[in-house]
């Protein structure tokens, strides 16, 4: 069984519930270096890790190569990226 980015998604999407931050950035990273691209599930899910990680400056990080890769913008499911990265927004102006 080779993994695919719906796979490496699923597991990013387990991390993000477990809030394990660190390993949803390592699988995003493990997607790239399998010649895979990543699609704005993958994003979404380690947006949302980070998130829940209170790892904010990641999350921007992320949403910043998602914008520069026009991966939001491509793609009709965008809104799965926009409440975790809304969520890290208010929460970061709120602290």
């Amino acid at each position: 069984l080779v993994p695919n980015v719906i796979s490496y998604s699923a597991a990013m999407l387990a991390c993000e519930k477990c809030e394990q931050w660190q390993q949803a950035l390592r699988l995003l990273v493990a997607i790239q270096t399998a010649d895979l691209l990543p699609d704005v599930i993958s994003y979404s899910a380690a947006i949302g890790a980070c998130e829940k990680g209170r790892q904010r400056q990641h999350a921007f990080r992320l949403m910043a190569v998602m914008q520069t890769a026009w991966i939001w913008w491509l793609t009709p499911s965008s809104m799965a990226t926009e409440i975790p990265a809304t969520t890290a927004c208010e929460t970061a102006k709120s602290t």
